[in-house]
């Protein structure tokens, strides 16, 4: 699996995050949460662990705040292939619903919570309540910040060799909202498409100059078939975000005439690739 990145010039916004130090097995918690909330409005709050193995969740007080609801606890796990290297990430979610009393200042204490008999910590995170005209005018000023400063990434994900006939996936991914861009048709020569694109948009987590801050992602997805033996290139594809032109680099596919030419490292990671994208 190839994983090709372009910054591009472009916004983060959303939320504020406080997070804890990694502890030496790299466990850590983070809380995720809006830094500015109307008076008299309910919100979430999260706290993320990065382990599996995390009980005795104990939550700040919310001074300040009332409890609506909570906690919730979830779990998820994600798996990534970089290189043929597979990699494999649990989380657990502890989430609550609270209500904005009043304006204000306020700080939500640390949070811990025990993983193989060690006292993981959050860090303290602070929170402005304001009203509704006030939170307007701030978040018209972070979506400005936003469309002029932060880096995205624009990401192509294509597997490095198919059999003939075989059906296949590329997918382009940008940290951007569908709305604010468009993603010129790429050209697929030598290869037949059979399906896309299917758009899908998400918030994804990224680490943006030490913090770790919610951004949304775009993914356009096709499906393609491999007509005849070769190398091929897919060549840049163009996207327009706010009116300013970018390219992605171009994606090199091998085309073989059947799977067992293809090398047994090649098709382990094909398979585990499988399990994910298809």
């Amino acid at each position: 699996m190839k994983i090709l990145t372009v910054i591009l010039s472009f916004l983060t916004m959303f939320s504020g995050y406080g997070y804890s130090q990694k502890d030496s097995d790299g466990v850590s918690m983070n809380v995720l949460v809006e830094k500015n909330i109307e008076a008299g409005k309910q919100f979430r709050i999260l706290f993320e662990i990065n382990s599996e193995k995390a009980e005795n969740f104990k939550a700040p007080g919310f001074k300040g705040f009332k409890v609506i609801y909570g906690p919730s606890q979830t779990s998820s796990s994600s798996t990534t292939i970089i290189n043929g290297k597979v990699n494999t990430e649990f989380k657990i979610n502890y989430i609550y619903v609270l209500e904005a009393v009043k304006k204000g200042d306020f700080t939500i204490s640390e949070a811990s919570v025990s993983v193989d008999d060690k006292i993981i910590r959050s860090k303290p995170v602070s929170v402005k309540v304001v009203s509704g005209n006030k939170l307007n005018k701030i978040k018209e000023k972070e979506e400005k910040e936003r469309k002029e400063s932060v880096p995205i990434k624009l990401e192509v994900f294509a597997p490095d060799s198919v059999a003939i006939y075989q059906r296949f996936r590329v997918i382009f991914e940008v940290n951007a909202r569908e709305d604010e861009m468009k993603l010129k048709d790429p050209v697929f020569n030598n290869f037949l498409i059979l399906a896309g694109p299917d758009i899908s948009v998400s918030d994804v987590i990224e680490p943006i100059d030490g913090q770790r801050v919610l951004m949304p992602e775009t993914s356009y997805v096709y499906v393609l078939e491999a007509e005849k033996k070769g190398i091929f290139t897919i060549p840049a594809t163009e996207i327009i975000i706010n009116g300013k032109k970018y390219k992605s680099r171009p994606v090199k596919i091998k085309v073989v005439e059947k799977i067992d030419d293809r090398s047994p490292q090649q098709q382990k990671r094909e398979e585990d690739e499988k399990s994910i994208f298809l």
